[in-house]
């Protein structure tokens, strides 16, 4: 009877990690591909919309992007659970203090500067930390779950459907749904909301990887490969749109 409630508990417990690590990287996803056609929208305005203004859009977020992956590895790479928690939920919190998202009111056109320049500027300022969170979390959120000792824990890469989902449905509602029906003012809080959702669910998805020693302290291990080439070109190839949406 004991072991058969033990075996329930533990079913539960899978069951809730599964879901939980899924709602999370679902909507950190979602929320990813959602604020790059939105801030756009946001920008287009105040800079225009030159061939230079969206190439510079598109290099600043796949530059970011690039720099959460390498965050997100080597936090995990380097640093234990708790500090890698403290680390990035600290950031999260500091994130909070650009939202909602909005152009910031001390900025304004200069015609004698590079429009490169201010792109860039614009984008670090008013979108820079939160879109950094963001591209940190699918790789960190995966390394989170590995540890949590949850159903397919030494294959998590079951969690790219549920990131991949996120990211296609964002594609989708924003010019269908979210655009047509909403203004960009309304759009903007809505995501704001959704990035503060977002912190209890990484600080949960967290504290379940240092909650229990991981299953692969006595057997062996099997080494975590990397995503491969079509892989990084799917992920690639998604941001396209986005930054040049119009």
């Amino acid at each position: 009877m004991t072991e058969l409630a033990t075996g329930a508990i533990s079913r539960h417990r899978g069951g809730a990690l599964v879901l939980l690590f899924t709602a999370t990287i679902f909507t950190s996803a979602l929320l990813l591909f959602f604020v790059q056609p939105l801030y756009t929208r946001m920008v287009l305005p105040q800079i225009g919309g030159a061939a230079a203004v969206w190439t510079t859009a598109m290099l600043f977020f796949q530059t970011v992007l690039i720099g959460g992956y390498l965050y997100a590895h080597l936090m995990s790479r380097y640093l234990a659970v708790n500090v890698q928690i403290a680390v990035h939920i600290g950031l999260v919190i500091l994130a909070l203090t650009a939202l909602p998202l909005a152009v910031p009111d001390s900025w304004s056109y200069d015609p004698a500067e590079p429009v490169v320049t201010q792109t860039l500027w614009l984008y670090a300022l008013g979108v820079g930390l939160p879109f950094a969170v963001l591209s940190a979390n699918a790789p960190l959120i995966q390394s989170w779950y590995r540890r949590s000792g949850g159903p397919s824990a030494e294959d998590p890469y079951f969690l790219y459907a549920a990131s991949n989902f996120g990211s296609l449905v964002a594609l989708l509602a924003f010019p269908l749904v979210a655009e047509p029906l909403f203004g960009i003012s309304s759009i903007s809080i809505g995501w704001s909301v959704g990035f503060v959702v977002l912190g209890p669910m990484l600080l949960l998805s967290g504290l379940a990887a240092r909650g229990l020693r991981r299953p692969t302290d006595h057997r062996r291990r099997r080494p975590l490969s990397l995503p491969g080439f079509d892989q990084g070109n799917c992920c690639f190839g998604r941001s396209w749109p986005f930054c040049l949406h119009r």
